[in-house]
């Protein structure tokens, strides 16, 4: 911090001062407004963290700058001031906003700076960062870039998108273009090709981005015209790590709340969480991602079927009960239609049962687990900690260990005593069983243990609780390795 800088009053502070001090700023309403008019001078040292007031205001009027951090009697002496109780106060770190520059982003210029790339096509959940991440990269990019996005065209899309192709083109070798909510355009793939085997040897790059919709593209088999020119890039939910760093949130925060960086910002308020939550993320999905594409006839029965799906965590599902629980005529292909549509919208996932070769079972029901801790905790309505239920404890693992890229992960259950909650197959051939500890007799879990080294040569055995859980979540992959038996 510049050493000339001043003590002076909350009220006098600008934005060059929250620029150079990075101070402690929080959000609030007129009514706070009005009781900040106290002019104390503060100490320039106290900063570091930013704060954010609970307040019912859905749009909070403005950012009034504090100092206080490096003393506790400091800041509660400006909270009695303030008549500010200390417990209405939800600190987060100065990156607030979603700032956060993704792993993903360095992927993408590995891709990218190859020789002869293919096109990348982004696909992740909403608000998840995906444009985020492709600005921080027009930003770095060491050339020209071009990005335009198909949400704001009326009409025919398909002119639109050779336009931008050309403009692209027009200024020269190794420009960036990128086109964002491509699967608006009608036959974007066979236009896409169409230009990119017209133009990649002219060194043009190329990244495509899309809703959940275009993953609905990409999960069925690959078509034709894009064949051998592209590849996926997944842009995952928020993991913890990311969301400790630029929110500064606990362990407890981000297993109620995490996933979705604008969503974080709310959590101190959960009633204001709730309705964002359920207004920009889950009725977007279902209502526009899901159901209008033409996929399901009844958009009431998409969010029943949510609901349903989401009391049915961790178990053994039953197709036929399922079915009887949406309220919905026909047969048990609906369930695995709804079950499918969630799976590509990355709200839900199905972790299939594994066989004694290691595949998974389509004989057996799958179990339905969330994609992030959010989505648990919106579509059960449930504020339980991990700690109280175990349900979101044994979600939220499998949610991390389904974040380490090409595995094949699922559950092994061999009888209501004898199995592993999860079965996880690395990239390099190694396998663990994992177990959610539980009030299990230890001949149980010999047993279970005993039979899967049995059933899977080399295999190893890592048993996960609430104890150990801060350590795997800071890294899965390591901690299997460093604790398993």
């Amino acid at each position: 911090m510049p050493s000339n800088l001043k003590p002076m009053a909350i009220t006098h502070l600008t934005r060059v001062d929250i620029e150079q001090r990075l101070p402690l700023a929080f959000t609030a309403s007129e009514d706070v407004l009005g009781r900040l008019n106290i002019g104390t001078p503060l100490n320039p040292d106290l900063c570091d963290y930013l704060v954010r007031i609970y307040e019912a205001s859905p749009k909070p009027a403005t950012e009034i700058l504090l100092n206080p951090n490096t003393a506790k009697r400091d800041l509660d002496l400006i909270l009695d001031k303030l008549d500010i109780k200390r417990d209405d106060l939800f600190w987060i770190h100065p990156k607030a906003g979603g700032t956060l520059r993704r792993q993903i982003v360095d992927l993408l210029h590995a891709n990218l700076e190859g020789h002869d790339p293919l096109i990348q096509i982004v696909v992740g959940p909403r608000q998840v960062g995906k444009t985020t991440a492709v600005e921080h990269l027009i930003k770095e990019w060491q050339g020209k870039a071009h990005y335009a996005a198909a949400d704001a065209i009326v009409g025919d899309y398909g002119p639109w998108l050779e336009k931008q192709w050309q403009k692209a083109l027009a200024s020269g070798e190794n420009t960036l273009l990128v086109l964002d909510e491509i699967q608006k355009v009608k036959n974007w793939t066979d236009i896409v090709k169409k230009l990119w085997d017209a133009s990649k040897s002219r060194g043009i790059r190329v990244v495509l981005l899309g809703s959940t919709s275009l993953n609905h593209c990409l999960s069925r088999p690959i078509p034709e015209s894009l064949s051998g020119r592209f590849v996926p890039i997944y842009v995952p939910h928020w993991s913890f790590a990311e969301t400790q760093e630029t929110f500064g949130c606990d362990l407890d925060q981000y297993t109620l709340y995490g996933g979705y960086p604008k969503a974080m910002e709310l959590a101190h308020n959960s009633i204001a969480w709730q309705d964002y939550v359920g207004r920009a993320i889950i009725n977007p999905i279902i209502d526009v991602d899901i159901y209008q594409q033409g996929r399901f006839k009844n958009v009431d029965n998409l969010r029943r079927a949510f609901r349903v799906f989401c009391q049915e965590f961790s178990t053994d599902i039953n197709l036929t009960s399922l079915l009887n629980k949406i309220q919905h005529t026909g047969n048990t292909e609906i369930v695995k239609k709804y079950l499918n549509g969630f799976a590509e919208a990355f709200l839900l996932t199905q972790l299939h049962h594994i066989d004694d070769n290691g595949f998974p079972d389509p004989r057996k029901n799958p179990r339905i687990m969330a994609n992030c801790p959010a989505v648990f905790t919106y579509g059960r309505d449930s504020m339980k900690s991990f700690s109280e239920d175990p349900i979101r404890f044994e979600q939220l693992v499998a949610g991390e260990l389904s974040r380490i890229p090409h595995t094949s992960f699922g559950y092994w259950q061999q009888s209501d005593k004898i199995g592993m909650d999860y079965f996880i197959k690395m990239p390099d051939q190694q396998i663990f069983g994992i177990t959610i500890e539980r009030n299990e007799t230890k001949r149980s879990l010999a047993r279970s243990y005993d039979l899967f080294r049995k059933t899977f040569d080399g295999a190893r055995i890592v048993s996960i609780s609430p104890d150990n859980l801060p350590v795997f979540m800071q890294g899965q992959r390591a901690f299997l390795d460093m604790t398993a038996l």
